[in-house]
């Protein structure tokens, strides 16, 4: 018979690695270390993650990407650009929240690991910044002409192409800035955070 594991372990332990991570960098903290800031057992954490390179692959997803969160934050918007500014902005403050030596080590695990060459199409709410791509299109939000998963998927790569520029520079520039600069040259459009507000 299977040992049920507590649902909240797996959260203990990306936090807690998460914590050792931005102390003493990636290559620095061991599995033990993890584990024994979790106050679990070896076998507990690789019942959870095959690996740490797997940890870390699975932080857009973990950090901050709470549905709850997201969804509160979108109600507050007025116009589909602020929807989609809420999704995408996500990104960036994770990433700034993380660090610079944290988010290049996301990616570097990211590009090792190889499970990501659908690349944006599998990424979270991919689909659903489509479908406001779609609504700010028909609102005359967007200027840009091409279809709403092309703008999508331009976004979605220029924005992870900003965020490893940022890591390899070591944070040398406000990636909340270049994202929303990012997102109003790929759509077209002139969004200012909190003006419809």
């Amino acid at each position: 018979m299977k040992k049920k594991y507590d649902v909240n372990t797996k959260d203990r332990i990306f936090e807690e690695a998460i914590k050792l991570f931005k102390e003493y960098g990636y290559d620095n903290v061991t599995v033990m270390q993890i584990c024994d800031a979790a106050g679990i057992t070896k076998r507990t954490f690789y019942y959870h993650y095959p690996s740490k390179e797997q940890l870390i692959s699975g932080v857009n997803d973990s950090m901050g990407l709470k549905a709850e969160q997201l969804v509160s934050a979108m109600v507050n918007q007025k116009t589909n650009l602020g929807i989609l500014w809420e999704i995408m902005s996500t990104y960036s403050k994770n990433a700034v929240n993380m660090g610079p030596d944290l988010t290049m080590q996301f990616f570097i695990s990211e590009f090792k690991l190889g499970d990501k060459n659908d690349f944006p199409q599998s990424t979270y709410m991919f689909d659903t910044a489509v479908q406001i791509i779609e609504n700010a299109k028909n609102a005359g939000e967007v200027s840009n002409p091409s279809s709403a998963r092309d703008i999508a998927f331009a976004l979605y790569n220029s924005l992870r192409g900003v965020s490893i520029t940022w890591a390899a520079e070591n944070g040398a520039f406000d990636l909340n800035e270049y994202y929303l600069k990012v997102l109003n040259v790929i759509l077209g459009a002139s969004y200012t955070p909190g003006s419809e507000n």
